[in-house]
């Protein structure tokens, strides 16, 4: 099952010739001037591949990595194999050298990460497998950490080491789990607070301080390389490159409060939890369940919402153009957790638990299988973009050209393992009532998501459709621009 979840992350390549996101391709550039160049100035990388990317830091007129560096780090000795050995750093050829450094760096950890949670669930529930499994594949499959799997950004990594330090908390290996902990905050700076909660329970589940001091000692490696890192590019261990964002507004964001972070408003605390645009409820309600885990998994109650409250206070909560609350994405396995354990606790939910997986996932594999970036403009981007897109079949490059629809059968074998009852199986009709009612009741598109679908079908080289789209509504289609100017 691990296997084919390795192959179902691996399936779409999200490279287009004309289009590569800004987040992920900085932390390439990053790779490749360091292992290329012995810089971590990604000037030279910048000007070769023609892009000046917003998702970068400025100092002292250099640009550099704006991000916690540690995914670009884990993939460096690949990157310097895979280099020496022939593979071209062309920009055409690029797609196939990225796909394999996702693959080694996302994709395998990621499989990792869902073996965790089943071990936790399995020890936790004394041996319920089928529980085990189901928060697994809830997991796997059914969550942004799937999609962020697909993607060569930091969250579904941290989200693995997160979980891996849990799951070594609960086995006693306290250096093991700080070691996880500390690398979690090298790949997501804003981890550092469940960190410090995992930090916390190793010495509240023992009661003794030994055990807190071992948890920190591991994480300190970590915490050193981090303040190495930042006096290479800035001379001084707690300068950070947050502070040196090079694009006006996304340093604005970072200027408010304390490094961007304020009291949460009741905007961010409903659009990160049920709203449409970033909620995770929304995009994985099968996630609900975990939260009726909580009276009995107090952890997870108390890691759960103080994370959720942590990213709630962020002032740029929406986190750019991306599908669901990808901030949050290391509360999905806690939360997958928490769905075994009321599972296990309440048979009665295989019931409900089905039917919110199929939902969760169709949502999770549109998004995946098309265009898996939401930029500004959609109010509801699953039901805006990503399911029109599969509906017109208008799906991501894939493996070696493969069918993108053979993914599925992907997943046929992966759920086959639980071998279903009939029970469950008509539960999970519900799931598909659930995206049929989801699609029927899509917001109309404004001016605004209607411009941003035409630009992204151009973009993802269907520029027909963004023209059909664009004169349907009666405006001019500028085709060199991917540009739908609709009359005022």
């Amino acid at each position: 099952m691990l296997g084919g979840l390795l192959l179902f992350y691996s399936w779409f390549v999200h490279f287009w010739p004309t289009f590569h996101a800004a987040n992920e391709s900085i932390r390439l550039y990053f790779v490749s001037s360091v292992v290329d160049h012995g810089t971590p100035a990604v000037d030279e990388v910048l000007e070769r591949y023609g892009g000046r990317n917003v998702d970068r830091a400025e100092f002292e007129g250099h640009s550099y990595l704006d991000k916690a560096p540690g995914l670009s780090f884990a993939v460096m000795p690949l990157y310097w194999v895979l280099t020496r050995l022939g593979m071209s750093t062309e920009f055409v050829d690029l797609p196939a050298l990225y796909h394999l450094l996702l693959i080694f760096g996302v994709a395998i950890p990621a499989v990792l990460g869902v073996y965790w949670v089943h071990g936790i669930v399995l020890e936790q529930t004394e041996g319920d497998d089928r529980a085990a499994w189901t928060a697994a594949l809830v997991l796997g499959l059914a969550t942004p950490y799937a999609l962020y799997a697909t993607l060569f950004f930091g969250h579904t990594p941290a989200a693995v080491l997160g979980i891996g330090s849990l799951y070594y908390l609960r086995r006693d290996m306290f250096v093991t789990a700080g070691a996880l902990a500390g690398a979690m905050v090298l790949v997501d700076t804003a981890t550092c607070v469940l960190a410090t909660i995992l930090g916390l329970y190793a010495g509240i589940k023992t009661r003794r301080l030994e055990c807190m001091i071992r948890f920190g000692l591991g994480g300190i490696p970590f915490v050193g390389a981090q303040l190495a890192y930042n006096t290479w590019l800035f001379g001084e261990p707690f300068r950070f490159a947050y502070s040196y964002k090079a694009a006006a507004d996304l340093a604005a964001i970072h200027e408010q409060g304390f490094m961007g972070f304020r009291l949460p408003s009741a905007e961010a605390l409903v659009g990160l939890s049920v709203g449409p645009m970033r909620g995770l409820f929304y995009h994985a309600p099968v996630l609900l369940i975990g939260l009726l885990a909580f009276r009995r998994a107090r952890f997870l109650a108390v890691a759960v919402g103080v994370y959720f409250l942590w990213i709630a206070c962020f002032v740029d909560w929406p986190a750019g153009a991306s599908y669901g609350p990808r901030h949050l994405v290391v509360l999905a396995p806690l939360l997958a957790v928490g769905v075994g354990l009321a599972l296990h606790g309440d048979p009665r939910l295989r019931w409900v638990v089905p039917g919110l997986a199929v939902a969760s996932f169709a949502a999770t594999w549109a998004m995946i299988a098309t265009f898996p970036y939401a930029p500004g403009g959609f109010d509801a981007p699953l039901v805006q973009l990503g399911f029109p897109m599969v509906a017109e079949r208008h799906f991501s490059p894939t493996l070696f050209g493969l069918p993108a629809l053979a993914s599925l059968l992907v997943i046929g074998g992966i759920v086959a393992v639980l071998k279903p009852s009939r029970r469950t199986l008509l539960a999970g009709l519900a799931g598909v009532v659930l995206i049929a009612a989801a699609v029927l009741a899509r917001p109309e598109d404004s001016r605004m998501s209607l411009g941003s679908r035409c630009f992204v079908e151009c973009l993802t080289e269907h520029p027909e459709t963004g023209k059909a789209l664009c004169e349907e509504a009666s405006g001019r289609w500028v085709e060199r621009a991917c540009v739908c100017r609709l009359p005022r």
